[in-house]
């Protein structure tokens, strides 16, 4: 460790330290810092909470996910191709001229 040296101060100090007083304390702090760190326990508790309820969503996303029932034909666009199918021809022209401009707007915007 680097020792310093401070310069002599003229004149009579107002502090009185005991003999021997600053090397105790820097072995303490020494012995302190080297001393390995554990977690504080309010921040270790905080930590497993935290991982806990994470497992937890992860089971609770994926059990439903499993569970979740196939795709209808009402999900898949049969229903949408069949009313489709079902408009006149004045309808269909109309929701393809839509979709054109829509598609162009798009491209050039």
């Amino acid at each position: 460790m680097t020792q310093y040296q401070l310069p002599d101060r003229p004149g009579p100090t107002p502090y009185r330290i005991p003999e021997g007083m600053m090397a105790a304390v820097e072995e303490r702090v020494l012995a302190r810092a080297k001393a390995p760190r554990r977690p504080a326990p309010v921040r270790l508790a905080l930590r497993c909470t935290a991982a806990a309820a994470a497992v937890a969503a992860l089971v609770v996303t994926a059990v439903s996910y499993m569970h979740s029932p196939a795709p209808s034909a009402a999900d898949t666009g049969g229903d949408y191709l069949a009313a489709f199918d079902r408009l006149s021809d004045e309808d269909r022209s109309s929701f393809i001229g839509n979709y054109q401009d829509d598609i162009f707007l798009q491209t050039y915007q």
